[in-house]
């Protein structure tokens, strides 16, 4: 219940200041389309999360913490396996690599062994 709430508070401000900017044609980081209705905004703001989390996390925290909490990711962790990775002169994931998922398993005991399965 206490969810909902935050979702609804936080979710309809986020649109409302949105819509709002579209409107007046202020720089916003979202597509001008995710203010036509509340259900299109939640599809714009997911695909952003997904793909520039970092930005959201800077400009709209509340908004990257609900969407953390509905997908269940962690994205910062994603990033941080990703640039220990690369530190380490390998960008590719092995076996025993932290998995770029974030979920803090090994690469083969989460997503590796997804992948097996899908080919």
């Amino acid at each position: 219940m206490v969810f909902v709430l935050w979702w609804n508070s936080v979710f309809m401000r986020e649109f409302e200041e949105f819509e709002e900017a579209t409107r007046l044609g202020r720089s916003i980081f979202l597509d001008p389309y995710g203010a036509s209705n509340p259900a299109e905004f939640f599809a714009v703001a997911s695909e952003y999360f997904f793909e520039r989390p970092g930005v959201m996390e800077r400009k709209h925290p509340e908004l990257y913490a609900m969407l953390s909490r509905i997908f269940n990711q962690n994205l910062g962790s994603r990033a941080a396996s990703i640039a220990r990775e690369i530190k380490r002169g390998r960008p590719r994931f092995g076996r025993n690599s932290p998995c770029p998922c974030g979920s803090g398993n090994k690469y083969k005991k989460c997503c590796l062994r997804g992948s097996r399965r899908a080919s």
